[in-house]
């Protein structure tokens, strides 16, 4: 009798044991994958802070929130081909919340670039944040859609190709910025479609070796882009080439 009784007990506990391990197993096989990575790593619904040097890299999904912590950011994701990014999305909207001091760096030497939201805007907000040797600093969207809004940042951008690169609409409201192309055949700054390059209560200091700002790079009209100083302060650097050029197939405008 006690033999069956130990039994029907050993069963019981196994039942148990195992009931308790399913929620886990079902967890991690159905856990969410967001179209986001950071340091070379995808973030998830369970994994959603990646360790970034001294700081970190938390996001959150419900308002599409990066969060750099004092973050120093220098592996990449090779998103296709050959192209490589340190941050990469394919979210309809990416907002990146910079807390203190913020680097992003290509340390493996791929070209890699910065940030690259393939799915749409990028709103940048807060603290510093610091960009190095890179390809391209900011890329957001694809031929015809997305923009690039910076607001109480102090920016950074050194990069090879280009410091900012927007399908539509590039904005600095509240901000100080300095963004350097050292590359010798590349703009600093590409609104590419019908965008506008607006400059609000901010120092921007935009430089390269060709033009250092470039509207219609995939347009056939130029009367599209406008370049608005509401109020602050605009200094545009050019080596070689025009300080603005304004680009269609048909007809190249510069000034």
């Amino acid at each position: 009798m006690k033999h069956k009784v130990y039994k029907i007990l050993g069963i019981f506990l196994a039942v148990i044991m195992v009931a308790g391990m399913l929620p886990t197993a079902a967890f991690a096989e159905g856990d969410e994958q967001y179209k986001l990575w950071v340091n070379g790593e995808q973030l998830t619904l369970s994994q959603n802070t990646v360790t970034c040097g001294e700081g970190s890299a938390h996001f959150d999904a419900l308002t599409s929130t990066l969060t750099l912590d004092n973050a120093t950011i220098g592996k990449s994701y090779e998103y296709r081909e050959r192209a490589f990014a340190l941050i990469y999305s394919e979210l309809p909207k990416l907002n990146i919340f910079v807390k203190g001091e913020t680097s992003l760096s290509d340390a493996d030497g791929k070209s890699a670039d910065a940030v690259v939201s393939a799915g749409g805007d990028i709103t940048v907000k807060g603290g510093k944040l610091k960009i190095s040797k890179v390809s391209t600093g900011f890329r957001s969207g694809s031929s015809d859609s997305g923009s690039l809004s910076f607001d109480g940042v102090v920016l950074s951008i050194t990069s090879s190709s280009t410091g900012l690169w927007a399908a539509k609409d590039i904005s600095f409201n509240n901000s100080t910025a300095a963004v350097a192309c050292e590359g010798a055949f590349a703009n600093a700054v590409i609104s590419n479609i019908a965008g506008t390059f607006t400059v609000t209560n901010s120092e921007v200091d935009v430089s390269s070796k060709r033009a250092a700002i470039r509207f219609g790079a995939g347009d056939e009209d130029s009367s599209a882009h406008a370049l608005v100083l509401n109020a602050g302060r605009l200094n545009i650097v050019s080596d070689k080439d025009y300080g603005v050029m304004f680009w269609n197939y048909r007809n190249p405008e510069s000034g």
